[in-house]
């Protein structure tokens, strides 16, 4: 799979994923998302991922993050 095709896909998959978690209790962290999206085949950097978050949200895809302790966790927002 070329790096260009594998971009396309993560950006999809992160959709899927984040829609899967439809509130904040149902946040996720980033290295649970790696993990996500590493089952899936696709490998990811976390600066890359804010970039995904943020064309979802130009898409119209409110992605929001939430602080519990040490971590942030990110979910859809409605």
């Amino acid at each position: 799979m070329t790096k260009r095709t594998e971009g396309r896909l993560r950006i999809l998959y992160v959709q899927d994923i984040l829609r899967a978690c439809p509130g904040p209790g149902h946040a996720i962290t980033m290295a649970q998302l790696l993990s996500l999206l590493g089952e899936r085949g696709i490998s990811a950097e976390r600066r890359s991922l804010y970039d995904d978050f943020r064309q979802l949200e130009r898409y119209g895809m409110q992605v929001a993050r939430t602080s519990r302790g040490r971590y942030s966790r990110y979910y859809w927002k409605r």
